[in-house]
């Protein structure tokens, strides 16, 4: 029957996704600004998503205590950022600039 060969939407999607490492990359650093914006304003402009890989986030911070502030809050960063996108993150990698 027809309705057996139809997919949704969302699952179209969510196998693109999961395919393609890029839209994780672009979907992330959406949400990580967010997510920062929410726990401190004062680190707008201050930490960047590097790229992603591996289920692991890897981001550049332009000072030491932007480095300091994702290694104290990592878990809390992760958990928000899982709770938000449809595939997982594991662990985040800093970098200073």
């Amino acid at each position: 029957m027809i309705n057996n060969k139809i997919k949704k939407i969302e699952e179209i999607t969510r196998e693109f996704i999961d395919e393609n490492e890029k839209i994780k990359e672009y979907i992330l650093r959406e949400k990580i600004k967010e997510i920062l914006e929410d726990i401190d304003e004062n680190l707008t402009g201050k930490i960047f998503l590097n790229y992603y890989k591996n289920e692991t986030m890897y981001l550049k911070v332009s000072d030491s205590t932007s480095r300091h502030f994702i290694h104290t809050n990592k878990n809390k960063i992760l958990e928000k950022i899982n709770l938000e996108v449809d595939f997982k993150v594991l662990n985040i990698e800093v970098k200073i600039k």
